[in-house]
């Protein structure tokens, strides 16, 4: 039975991810004991498979152990306050820049455009989510597997970065590389939560 935390929980959308040490699971909340739903609580769970994606199931916290709603994860006592100090300092967290960056939109669609012009596709695959969707054409790709296998052929592969177009719109992301010369051009789309893209559309050049 493997044990980690809650990364982050979503109650709009009833979904979040749970992590186990290198590793992120999807999660439903109906699949969450309801103290669980709290980003940083400590927990038990099952995983299970369904279709190309494992998703956690049976959430529950870790045997004495209590979840606050007004927590962002569980801190450390280093830079807290001492006894004849006034006032609060703030709890330690780990590599701040790089949590605060990973969570921005247009960071994380500058990082994919980088990662495919540089051939970088293990970087590439960080950046979706487990559960994450590719529609490409009339076909719907969903889950690491499948798009890991997709990436070494997808058009936008090695494109050059000069004449990329990037806008960004709440949690879409917008990318177009005009043609340029013997380059053929592209765009794609990029729906992004939490960090990662959950959901992307791809549109080859030339394509209607």
């Amino acid at each position: 039975m493997p044990s980690g935390i809650v990364k982050w929980f979503d109650p709009k959308t009833d979904e979040g991810r749970v992590e186990d040490g290198t590793r992120q699971y999807p999660v439903r909340g109906e699949d969450m004991e309801p103290a669980s739903r709290v980003p940083g609580a400590r927990i038990h769970f099952d995983v299970r498979r369904e279709g190309g994606i494992v998703r956690a199931t049976e959430v529950r916290l870790r045997e004495g152990t209590r979840a606050s709603t007004r927590q962002g994860r569980f801190g450390d006592l280093v830079g807290a306050a001492h006894p004849d100090e006034k006032g609060r300092r703030p709890l330690t967290h780990g590599r701040p820049d790089r949590e605060l960056v990973l969570r921005l939109p247009m960071e994380v669609a500058r990082r994919w455009v980088l990662a495919m012009q540089e051939g970088d596709l293990e970087m590439a695959l960080i950046l979706y989510a487990p559960d994450a969707r590719v529609h490409v054409g009339s076909e719907t790709l969903e889950g690491h597997r499948d798009v890991q296998g997709y990436l070494p052929e997808c058009p936008l592969l090695g494109l050059g970065g000069d004449d990329v177009e990037l806008r960004g719109e709440d949690d879409v992301a917008r990318i177009a590389w005009h043609p340029l010369g013997d380059q053929p051009g592209g765009e794609t789309q990029l729906r992004i939560l939490h960090g990662q893209i959950v959901e992307q559309w791809i549109v080859p050049s030339g394509t209607e």
